[in-house]
């Protein structure tokens, strides 16, 4: 029986972007070593302990730090620390890819796998994901095709940053009167910042989606899709035209006939055809209903707006569903949003999921843990007798420079430290659900508790792993699983 490894007392989060910076590198020197001495182990030495284990425990290692500064990059307020955050993810990624093409290790895994170790499952499990890794990367091709391989991936790394970057950082916003926003709930409504004697709506989700499901001005509607289509428009199709292009060189590289057959060839699925058959398989049975549904929505457009001709456009789609549901089965979607008030949801969530998995759940005071904002707050997870079991944060509010999505982050993952010590998980969850105000509390959509409910599958996922390994533990498996 494992115990359950307390945690220090503080994740390395660091609001210094120079100490950031410095602490990096040091860890990517630190590793070099380690690295270094694995390149050296004797051939008749090699065991599943002495290679395998370790680099898993070096990439635990270097995830548990490396983690957080791609958590602050995503969510810190302070620009000047998210830039210094990207900026050594980017080093640390290139520094990644450079450590996975080292041909000396990998041999070294090759003549581990050649002396065919008796092993347990796990651990039969971490050394063909390894090798099939390495595989992946293309260590089996001459030294030219690796070469070509490390700097386009090298290369895509870097865009992939600066593609979310630009996304993070946009701040576009459409100003209004206030009689153009007929249709929303006067709290709403109430609530929105205030520019040049307008009311601000920016593409945060609290804001954009309300607007595109309630507001009766179709002329609104249509210029809110839009200006979202507009975001990072001058930075992001360069990006993802040369994104696609090394794709296509990496997988033509590797043997595969597309980027697709690459990536699926490691999922479940196993083909793109396999993929293709099940949509379209789905596409065909939904393929009545949707048009019948469509047609609805379309007479339903022209009853309200009083124009035979009116014809369906995708920034009606929303608000026309919302009505249809309030006019059919008389649910008023507003008035649900009061049966979920953000605080409420959250107890209940934690007592249904108390009872599923025999835990207990309770938020920490403060000084138990860094917060990158004082919205972050940080919960423990203890199971049915106390003991501990690992941590998680929810950061739920949007801000400037936000991640602007759902998602869970992983910051401290589960592994075994020794035969009887395991080490507990920390993870965080993000969300943009509309923020309290003084008279009011964070109300949710039936959507916004189907999100909560989902990333919190999520993440009881990585607290509650036991994998012995960092590279098989919480969502590091099969990607279509998760």
């Amino acid at each position: 029986m494992k115990t359950l490894v307390r945690l220090p007392k503080d994740i390395p989060l660091i609001e210094d972007p120079k100490q950031l910076k410095a602490e990096g590198e040091a860890l990517m020197q630190s590793q070099d070593k380690s690295l270094q001495k694995l390149r050296e182990l004797p051939s008749e030495s090699l065991s599943f302990e002495n290679l395998a284990q370790e680099l898993d425990r070096l990439a635990h290692e270097a995830a548990s730090f490396f983690s957080c500064v791609y958590l602050v990059q995503n969510v810190h307020a302070d620009e000047s620390l998210r830039n210094a955050a990207r900026e050594l993810s980017t080093a640390f990624d290139e520094w990644q890819i450079s450590r996975s093409y080292d041909p000396i290790i990998y041999q070294k895994f090759c003549e581990l796998k050649a002396k065919k170790p008796e092993l347990k499952p796990e651990q039969q499990r971490l050394l063909d994901r390894q090798m099939k890794d390495y595989e992946r990367m293309g260590m089996s091709l001459p030294e030219k095709d690796r070469d070509e391989l490390k700097a386009w991936q090298t290369r895509l790394s870097e865009l992939a940053i600066q593609y979310s970057k630009a996304i993070n950082d946009s701040n576009l916003k459409l100003l209004v009167n206030e009689e153009e926003l007929q249709g929303l709930d006067e709290n709403f409504i109430a609530s929105l910042p205030r520019e040049d004697g307008k009311c601000r709506l920016s593409l945060e989700y609290p804001i954009y989606v309300p607007c595109m499901e309630y507001a009766e001005r179709e002329e609104l509607r249509e210029k809110l899709f839009r200006l979202k289509l507009q975001v990072a428009k001058e930075e992001n199709p360069r990006l993802l035209k040369e994104v696609l292009e090394l794709r296509k060189k990496i997988s033509a590289k590797l043997g595969y006939a597309s980027w697709a057959d690459f990536i699926v060839s490691d999922r479940m699925a196993k083909t793109p055809d396999r993929v293709v058959s099940f949509l379209e398989d789905l596409s065909e049975k939904l393929e009545g209903v949707f048009e019948s549904e469509k047609q609805d929505l379309q007479k339903m457009k022209r009853e309200h707006t009083n124009q035979p001709q009116a014809e369906l456009q995708i920034w009606d789609v929303s608000f026309y569903k919302s009505l249809a549901i309030k006019k059919r089965f008389q649910v008023d979607s507003l008035k649900i949003k009061e049966f979920f008030p953000l605080e409420e949801v959250l107890k209940r969530m934690f007592r249904l999921v108390e009872s599923l998995f025999g835990l207990k759940i309770e938020e920490e005071s403060p000084e138990n843990g860094p917060r990158w904002h004082p919205e972050a707050k940080l919960y423990r997870v203890n199971d049915q007798d106390g003991a501990f079991i690992g941590r998680f944060y929810l950061d739920l509010h949007p801000r400037p420079g936000k991640y602007n999505h759902a998602a869970v982050f992983g910051l401290i993952y589960g592994r075994a430290l020794s035969p009887q010590d395991y080490q507990a998980p920390v993870y965080a969850m993000v969300c943009n659900f509309p923020r309290p105000h003084a008279d009011r509390p964070s109300l949710l959509s039936h959507s916004d508790v189907e999100t909560l409910f989902h990333e919190f599958g999520h993440l009881l996922h990585g607290v509650l792993t036991r994998a012995s390994f960092f590279q098989l533990a919480g969502t590091h498996v099969t990607r279509d699983f998760v």
